[in-house]
C-alpha cells in the first residue's frame, strides 16, 4: 500500500513561493528521515514541481539510493536520467515495483488521501514543524480525520546543530510523527 511523507508547519502549509518551506540546510533531521524512509520503501513517487523544489542537480539521477523514482508530470519526457514518467498518480502507483512513498506536492497528497483513490494510503510520515512559516494557501496538507487515522509514533526534534556536522542543523523545532489508517 502507498505511504505519504510530508513536512508541514503549524497551519499545515507545505510550500511557499513555489518552493519548500525551509532552505536546504535548515531541517537536517527531516532530510535524513526522508532519505531513510524512501530508501527502505524502494519506490518514490514525486510530482515534477516537487522534484525541482528539492533543489537537486537534474544532471544526475535524483535520489540515487532509492531503487525506483517515478515523476508524475504532464510532459512526455524530462531531461533527468534514471527516472520513470507517469501521467497520473494512479499510473505511478501501478508502475511501482514496491509499496511506493508519495512525496508531494499538494495536489498529489489530496489525490492520495481522497476516498475515491483506488490505492488507499495506509501510513503518513509527517514532520510537524513547530513554527508559523510563510506558505501559499493552496499548498497545504489536508487534515487527517481522527476517525480514520491514529498517531502511532511521535518524537520531538529540538533546534540546533547536528553532532559532528558543520553545516547540518535544525532551525525550527519539530515532531517526527507517524500516522496509520485505522
Amino acid at each position: 500500500m502507498p505511504a505519504i511523507i510530508v513536512a508541514y508547519e503549524r497551519r499545515r502549509g507545505i510550500g511557499a513561493r513555489g518552493g519548500l518551506l525551509y532552505g536546504p540546510y535548515e531541517m537536517a533531521t527531516d532530510k535524513a528521515r526522508f532519505r531513510e524512509i524512501s530508501r527502505q520503501m524502494g519506490t518514490l513517487i514525486i510530482g515534477r514541481k516537487s522534484l525541482i523544489d528539492e533543489q537537486i542537480s537534474l544532471d544526475t539521477r535524483p535520489f540515487a539510493k532509492v531503487e525506483q523514482v517515478i515523476v508524475v508530470t504532464h510532459q512526455d519526457a524530462l531531461p533527468v536520467p534514471g527516472i520513470e514518467i507517469a501521467h497520473s498518480l494512479a499510473e505511478a502507483v501501478e508502475k511501482s515495483h514496491s509499496d511506493p512513498l508519495i512525496a508531494g506536492g499538494a495536489s498529489m497528497y489530496a489525490q492520495a488521501l481522497d476516498a475515491e483513490f483506488p490505492y488507499p494510503v495506509d501510513t503518513v510520515y509527517a514532520t510537524e514543524i513547530d513554527a508559523d512559516l510563510p506558505h501559499d494557501s493552496e499548498m497545504r496538507f489536508p487534515e487527517l480525520p481522527r476517525e480514520e487515522w491514529i498517531e502511532t509514533e511521535r518524537e520531538y526534534v529540538p533546534v540546533g546543530m547536528l553532532p559532528n556536522h558543520a553545516r547540518k542543523q535544525n532551525v525550527y523545532p519539530s515532531y517526527e510523527v507517524t500516522y496509520r489508517r485505522r
